[in-house]
């Protein structure tokens, strides 16, 4: 993966505000450092409003395995494709009704090839969904928002990447702003998405997506977040 391995214990951050008394103009403010996993390493995790944790956990050789923390218990995601031994998936996102999104590796029996598939799993109910691709090897989910609608990036026939934008039944191609590839790594509403986009020029520059349309936002410091939307 991109990001760079956490070695150290992932905590969680309580924040604890305690009266001083009537004399004193500020209340206290106290941190207490939560260890949730003693696991070989954590790649990535992302929390909700509640205080779960969706984890993409390092297995010590060649991959990792999604799951998620909650309520002092690390719980592995069960593995979506049978053929794959369980190796192989992450965690990314993950939203307040618990439902995570990441990608997760797949097995082509027909073509006899490997390939990465997003999904969708609620804790709640123990449910993995699988999103459909956009043609091509590998798509990562990014990010899930409060309607459980899912954003991320996908591959396409042709070797391009593009964002994309799963609404619970149908996967769209969000395009790109003129370029070859991009990615959606935030959504915050329904039918909406964040992310970074190559224009013609080969460049990544921020968009958002509403209503149908990309609008580029202009040059930044061009970091692709997700896949670390770094300058070309």
């Amino acid at each position: 993966m991109n990001a760079r391995r956490i070695r150290a214990v992932v905590v969680v951050v309580c924040l604890l505000a305690a009266a001083l008394g009537a004399s004193s103009a500020r209340a206290a403010t106290n941190y207490a450092v939560v260890p949730i996993t003693d696991e070989a390493g954590i790649d990535t995790a992302s929390m909700n409003a509640n205080g779960q944790i969706a984890l993409s956990i390092y297995q010590g050789s060649c991959c990792d395995d999604a799951g998620y923390w909650s309520r002092g218990v690390v719980t592995h995601l069960p593995s979506a494709c049978t053929l794959c031994n369980g190796f192989g998936a992450s965690a990314l996102g993950i939203n307040a009704a618990g439902q995570i999104t990441g990608g997760v590796s797949n097995f082509d029996t027909t073509a006899q090839k490997d390939f990465g598939q997003a999904y969708r799993y609620s804790i709640a109910t123990g449910q993995t969904t699988l999103i459909p691709t956009l043609g091509g090897l590998d798509a990562d989910g990014q990010a899930i928002n409060g309607a459980g609608q899912v954003v991320g990036e996908a591959d396409l026939p042709s070797l391009a990447t593009h964002a994309f934008l799963w609404d619970g039944s149908t996967v769209k191609d969000l395009g790109t702003l003129g370029g070859q590839n991009s990615v959606a790594c935030g959504t915050y509403a329904s039918g909406q998405a964040v992310g970074c986009a190559q224009t013609a020029s080969g460049r990544y520059h921020p968009f958002r997506y509403q209503g149908g349309t990309m609008r580029d936002l202009g040059r930044s410091e061009e970091r692709r977040v997700g896949k670390e939307c770094r300058s070309r």
